[in-house]
């Protein structure tokens, strides 16, 4: 913005000079006390590290399956990754070692796991996601239906018969060709 502000002002003193304005009263002001430019640097900013940055990398290198748990993006919740690495930062912060940390973490989890309903939580997660994707999906249906009437008056085609072989796989096979016919000899004229 300070780099605008000085364009303007030597935009607004050129055009003042020339004649084509009258100069304004805030002109001398500005000159006078120039809005401050930013200084550029070529250097780039410093990575931002965390402690538990590297404790998170070890959790996700042991449970890759962690990276795929849907994130509520309304809430402030932390994914379970994260509330074990706190958990496992909170412990070695009283002098425990980090491997002896990650151990007595895992411990607590497993405990709580196994009296709680832990699973039946992820399910009802998955549940709030696909009716959330259910109304989404409806919703732009109806939009479309009602964008393209003609479109949506079209009979839908109906599905691929299922395979009634199940044992050779699911794989559609075109449909067999009939055998091309043999091109019948050309006929010879008889000399008359």
């Amino acid at each position: 913005m300070a780099r605008r502000s000085l364009d303007l002002v030597k935009h607004v003193k050129f055009l003042a000079q020339a004649g084509a304005i009258t100069k304004p009263k805030w002109l001398d002001v500005v000159e006078k006390i120039h809005p401050a430019v930013p200084a550029k640097s070529s250097k780039k900013p410093a990575v931002l590290r965390f402690p538990e940055d590297d404790l998170l990398q070890a959790y996700y290198a042991k449970h890759p399956e962690a990276k795929m748990e849907p994130v509520d993006l309304s809430s402030f919740e932390p994914t379970s990754a994260r509330k074990f690495v706190f958990r496992q930062l909170e412990v070695m912060q009283t002098g425990v070692p980090r491997k002896e940390a990650y151990d007595i973490v895992s411990k607590e989890v497993a405990e709580a796991a196994s009296t709680s309903d832990a699973p039946a939580l992820g399910r009802v997660v998955l549940d709030q996601i696909q009716q959330e994707e259910e109304w989404h999906l409806m919703n732009a249906m109806s939009q479309f239906r009602e964008r393209h009437p003609t479109v949506a008056k079209l009979s839908p085609k109906k599905p691929p018969p299922a395979n009634p072989n199940p044992a050779k796989g699911n794989a559609r096979r075109p449909p067999k060709k009939a055998p091309r016919p043999t091109p019948a000899p050309p006929a010879q004229s008889v000399p008359a």
